[in-house]
């Protein structure tokens, strides 16, 4: 599977991988990379059919141009299943 790559107004995100199955009881990771200057990173999740769901949200380290993140679930569930997405408020 291929990488989400997103770009726009000079903040690139780079979310990783792109699917993931997990079984019951393991950790699942997702991660992101961001490049250029930005306010406020996001993870948001997403059930079938419904709107996105705000995880977390927060903002870099002062003078910070890239940084990663990563999303770990423990002990994945069935009720853990949808779709995982990262997101930048740029400046």
């Amino acid at each position: 599977p291929g990488k989400i790559l997103v770009s726009c107004c000079k903040a690139q995100v780079d979310q990783s991988p792109q699917s993931l199955v997990t079984g019951e009881g393991e950790v699942s990771t997702t991660s992101c990379a961001f490049i250029g200057k930005y306010q406020t990173f996001h993870w948001y999740q997403q059930f079938p059919g419904r709107g996105l769901t705000d995880l977390l949200s927060v903002s870099p380290q002062e003078n910070a141009t890239e940084q990663r993140s990563s999303l770990h679930i423990t002990d994945s569930q069935l009720r853990d299943s949808g779709s995982y997405l990262c997101a930048v408020d740029t400046q």
